[in-house]
């Protein structure tokens, strides 16, 4: 009765036996599937590092340039502000315009004539 029992026990290590060499096998399998996905893994973020470095990179060259141009700015707003002000019914600078009688101006000889929209006769 006891032999019965120790070969029963037997059998049933035995298949315990094999059951855990065919888990240990799916877990060396899915340990080498995780260790593929890994390596992609680690791949990719090598990749995605130097994709943001080269973001970096320009970032920092844009800065520059927002900089340089920031101070461009600043210097065409200094300079329009310093700039004599030039009236906008008078000719070129600093020539005269001649106020007549009937309310219409008579700019000298030399000024330049503002354009007369099309069709409009210039009184000249």
């Amino acid at each position: 009765d006891e032999t019965e029992q120790l070969k029963d026990e037997t059998e049933q290590l035995k298949d315990e036996t094999e059951q855990l060499k065919e888990e240990t096998e799916q877990l060396k399998e899915e340990t080498g599937e995780f260790k593929k996905e890994r390596e992609e893994l680690v791949k990719e973020k090598e990749e995605l590092n130097k994709i943001n470095e080269e973001l970096k990179k320009e970032n920092e060259e844009l800065d520059k340039e927002k900089i340089e141009l920031t101070v461009l700015l600043d210097d065409a707003k200094k300079a329009a502000i310093n700039a004599p002000y030039i009236h906008p019914q008078s000719s070129i600078g600093s020539q005269s315009v001649q106020q007549q009688p009937n309310g219409q101006s008579n700019p000298s000889m030399n000024a330049i004539q503002p354009q007369q929209p099309y069709g409009q006769q210039n009184p000249m």
